[in-house]
């Protein structure tokens, strides 16, 4: 039986500087540019973006035997911790320029928004993960994850904008047959998490991140191996919930689904 703890933080600290061209006022469109390679031209800006994340797992190892399976069990709990500060960007109209012929602006940039708390998350989590050698040739890989999260979102005066209490299960599920030392075929399926994007500038919930989205993986693959060169042809199949349509009035959801071939090979020198 084995046991380990561990931590790590990370800090991110980001300014961002645009000059958009962005939109044709004279054919009414929010994107793209007029026919004649004319644009409306913004400046987008804003600084001192500061996200940090601190995470910290407890992990409990061992392996043991129920008849003829042999299992190498891991389980833990796991605690994740986010804050996100920067403020609502500033979006200027500075005039209009043409792709054939560019006008250059010199003016005096305005100072930009102050910057604020707008995102806290507390996400908990607690795993069990199980490898069970059935024969010499096949595993089954097996485990689930629960997430509960909380999530608070503040608009730029510190007011309390969204609220997020909400819990996932997450199984997966792998088996992997190796007829041969030098072979591996597999296929798995997973549930995971992804973040939700954050609303762009010019939508009415600009800034507001979505919720998190629970996307099914599935996933196959043959990997036949040498001591000194790999290869391996994997196949990923997914779906999901996304939230990242850009519209003048606000973010849409719709369904989206993605199938993926990997195709890979490495040497190693020996």
């Amino acid at each position: 039986m084995a046991h380990r703890v561990a931590g790590q933080p990370v800090h991110l600290n980001r300014d961002d500087a645009v000059a958009l061209p962005s939109g044709c006022q004279g054919q009414g469109l929010i994107t793209g540019y007029c026919s004649n390679g004319d644009y409306s031209l913004y400046d987008l800006r804003r600084k001192n973006d500061k996200r940090s994340i601190t995470t910290k797992q407890a992990l409990l190892q061992g392996s043991f035997a129920t008849g003829n399976v042999q299992h190498e069990l891991s389980t833990g709990v796991s605690t994740l911790n986010r804050q996100d500060k920067f403020a609502d960007y500033v979006f200027n109209y500075v005039g209009e320029g043409n792709i054939y012929n560019p006008v250059y602006y010199d003016f005096a940039l305005p100072g930009v928004n102050p910057v604020s708390l707008r995102r806290k998350d507390e996400e908990r989590a607690v795993f069990v993960q199980d490898i069970m050698a059935l024969t010499e040739q096949l595993k089954l890989h097996a485990g689930v994850r629960y997430v509960q999260l909380k999530r608070d979102q503040y608009n730029s005066s510190g007011a309390l904008t969204r609220q997020t209490d909400d819990n996932f299960v997450l199984p997966n599920v792998a088996l992997v047959y190796s007829p041969q030392p030098t072979l591996s075929v597999y296929g798995s399926y997973a549930q995971g998490l992804e973040p939700g994007g954050e609303a762009p500038t010019g939508t009415t919930n600009a800034e507001v991140i979505m919720d998190l989205t629970s996307p099914d993986s599935w996933s196959w693959a043959s990997k036949p191996m040498s001591p000194r060169i790999s290869a391996c042809r994997r196949r990923f199949s997914r779906s999901s919930v996304r939230m990242n349509m850009w519209m003048p009035v606000q973010l849409m959801s719709w369904q989206a689904s993605r199938s993926t071939v990997v195709l890979s090979l490495q040497h190693r020198a020996v």
